[in-house]
């Protein structure tokens, strides 16, 4: 029911979001270009790296990359809604959100368990992957 040209937002199935990343993620056409890149940046980390992190570290950036973006999008940006002048704000937070976790865990985490530099986590690496 309208009233007074206001329309209440619907609820987003956040649920509904995650399974909907998941699987689009796992669709052979998708699937094929992410294993491309993840395996060969996964072997390059092992090659440049001394760390016995580095291989479950590139891992994890790889994993949080490919499931928090694109969930993290859809949740902030869903396709439904117009793009209006709070949609800057979220693309900000979007950008927010990925940068710190990036940051969070190329160098947070590697602090934490006492593992030095990798590949992926050497300062131009970080700095790439932060603003892409």
């Amino acid at each position: 029911m309208k009233t007074d040209g206001f329309e209440p937002r619907k609820k987003t199935d956040v649920r509904g979001v995650l399974r909907a990343t998941v699987r689009g993620l796992l669709v052979p056409r998708c699937a094929l270009p992410i294993v491309v890149v993840v395996v060969p940046l996964t072997i390059i980390q092992d090659a440049y790296s001394a760390d016995p992190i580095a291989v479950p570290l590139a891992l994890l950036m790889s994993a949080t990359f490919l499931f928090v973006g694109p969930f993290l999008w859809r949740i902030l940006l869903p396709m439904d809604r117009a793009f209006d002048a709070s949609s800057v704000l979220r693309v900000l937070l979007y950008a927010a959100v990925s940068a710190s976790l990036v940051l969070g865990i190329g160098v947070g985490l590697p602090g934490i368990v006492g593992a030095g530099r990798t590949f992926l986590t050497s300062k131009p690496s970080l700095a790439l992957t932060s603003f892409s």
